[in-house]
């Protein structure tokens, strides 16, 4: 399955950046960051389309819905790993989740609320 006709994300190049930067519009941290536009690939723009779609679809849900987005996370601050044991020793594994959100149910009583992750 390809694209739909219409815009397409496209990458900035390390100049286009610079030049974000220099107009104020992005800060110079960002400069510093690794360019991955190799790693754009349909996959993986249609995996992040599908991150935000949830984060739409939970954010606009119908009037009537009882659930309500309270928290969404994104970013490497939610990323961690995990040191498992195999034979002969033991590695890391990372934890990458897209995202992390809590969502209260009004008709609980005031109290815990759900969590999940992406």
């Amino acid at each position: 399955m390809g694209w739909a006709p219409g815009p397409r994300p496209t990458p900035l190049s390390l100049a286009s950046i610079a030049e974000l930067v220099a107009a104020g519009i992005a800060t110079p941290a960002l400069l510093a960051e690794r360019l991955r536009t190799h790693e754009l690939t349909e996959l993986f723009l249609k995996h992040e389309m599908l991150i935000v779609d949830t984060h739409v679809i939970v954010n606009l849900a119908p009037g009537g819905n009882p659930l309500r987005l309270v928290k969404w996370r994104e970013g490497k601050s939610l990323w961690d790993s995990v040191t498992v044991m195999e034979r002969g020793g033991s590695r890391n594994l990372p934890i990458l989740p897209d995202a992390f959100f809590t969502l209260e149910d009004s008709r609980w009583p005031e109290g815990p609320s759900m969590q999940a992750s992406l």
